[in-house]
């Protein structure tokens, strides 16, 4: 976090702490909504992805998997 702080400060010499501390705190939601999407997007990938091994795998096989 500090690092975070660092960044905001440099791109903001003549803020107050509480500016800082509010772009700080925004930075930070920023990048966990960020992240928190790609995370939704691989995991929507890796279940289609699973679903249609399991169809191949399914459909080659004599053995029900389930």
């Amino acid at each position: 976090m500090d690092e975070k702080i660092r960044e905001v400060r440099k791109g903001l010499p003549k803020a107050s702490n509480e500016e800082i501390a509010i772009m700080t705190a925004l930075n930070i939601a920023s990048d966990y909504l960020e992240i928190k999407e790609d995370s939704q997007h691989l995991r929507q990938e890796i279940e289609s992805k699973s679903k249609h091994l399991i169809h191949l795998l399914e459909t080659r096989s004599s053995l029900p998997l389930r």
